[in-house]
């Protein structure tokens, strides 16, 4: 019988989210994914998760995709934003939703 190839985690970033938000999707992360995600900085990251409530307007998710080029974004917002460079979800979300936008991404990026 083959062994099956390792499949590398996914590497996953979290970009302006309050520390109590960070800590709890990097904790459902490992509890809920840790065989397909990794939680790490941004600058190693393949997708970056963002609450863009705490960064001011479009212009800053621009500048953001700017800093990190190439990288997706899941955006959480209260509000109705839009990206050209990932998902928006409409909070409240759900940990379940996160990680099946990062999923999304990570297939598109296959």
């Amino acid at each position: 019988m083959r062994a099956q190839p390792k499949v590398e985690p996914f590497r996953v970033g979290i970009a302006r989210m309050s520390e109590s938000s960070a800590a709890t999707v990097g904790m459902a992360i490992e509890r809920f994914a840790r065989d397909q995600f990794a939680i790490v900085s941004s600058k190693l990251a393949q997708v970056l998760i963002v609450d863009a409530d705490r960064i001011i307007g479009r212009e800053t998710l621009q500048g953001l995709s700017a800093e990190h080029p190439g990288i997706p974004l899941v955006v959480l917002s209260s509000s109705e934003i839009q990206t050209d460079n990932g998902l928006v979800l409409k909070k409240p979300v759900s940990i379940q939703g996160v990680l099946e936008a990062v999923r999304n991404i990570r297939a598109r990026a296959a």
